[in-house]
């Protein structure tokens, strides 16, 4: 039997935080508290959630137990900062535009191997399109998040996974834990602060004594997390 992915532990903690007069504008500055003005993140304390996934890495297990989903900006900053404390890449799921992929930094991340064959473009193509669906272009939260339309600020950045769940991707668990949020604008400004800002989960670092599972930005990962 599967485990479950941390991403929707962090949904129900947000849905225990909101009510039906949250605005959109609490409602992010909620994901930003709980991912990056929080050191170490959200934590899940593995006593207690012992059904609950720790990422894995299938070409290194020694670097198992931390995931990256982002843009290749963020992905850049995560390698620079990962390689210097002497830690090992072992892979990497990449799509993007040509300006995104030939970015300075990006050469080498290509040249990993993929982390499992299910990446693909049709994955990409079902969270663009439950993006896409979300998205209000006359919303001013929305639109500040966004400066064009999802498809094109999303393809033009690049999106790069690292790590699996479960020997899989874990982009249909962000769309699904994104559906149990209550509105429409709630599920895209999840999203898209993740993929803009990079989620890190870890079961590796920021963990005390290794017993919880911790989700943040790649930010506050890099300042508060990777040195532990």
């Amino acid at each position: 039997m599967n485990c479950i992915n941390p991403i929707y532990k962090l949904v129900e903690y947000l849905n225990s935080q909101v009510t039906s007069t949250t605005s959109d504008a609490e409602f992010r500055n909620l994901l930003q508290a709980t991912l990056n003005t929080t050191a170490n993140g959200y934590s899940i304390p593995k006593r207690s959630n012992p059904n609950v996934c720790c990422p894995e890495c299938s070409t290194d297990a020694y670097n198992g137990g931390t995931y990256f989903l982002g843009n290749i900006v963020n992905m850049i900053q995560f390698v620079s900062n990962y390689s210097a404390r002497n830690k090992q890449i072992c892979c990497a799921n990449i799509l993007g535009s040509y300006a995104a992929i030939t970015q300075p930094g990006v050469s080498e991340l290509v040249k990993l191997p993929i982390c499992c064959n299910s990446f693909s473009k049709g994955y990409v193509d079902s969270l663009l399109l439950s993006m896409e669906t979300w998205y209000d272009k006359d919303n001013p939260i929305h639109k500040e998040m966004c400066m064009n339309y999802p498809y094109n600020t999303i393809i033009f950045n690049g999106i790069v996974e690292y790590s699996l769940f479960n020997g899989d991707s874990a982009i249909y668990d962000f769309i699904t834990a994104a559906n149990l949020l209550p509105t429409d604008s709630f599920k895209f400004i999840f999203l898209m602060y993740i993929i803009m800002q990079g989620v890190v989960i870890t079961c590796s670092h920021c963990a005390q004594e290794n017993n919880t599972i911790n989700i943040m930005t790649t930010a506050n990962f890099i300042n508060n997390c990777l040195g532990s």
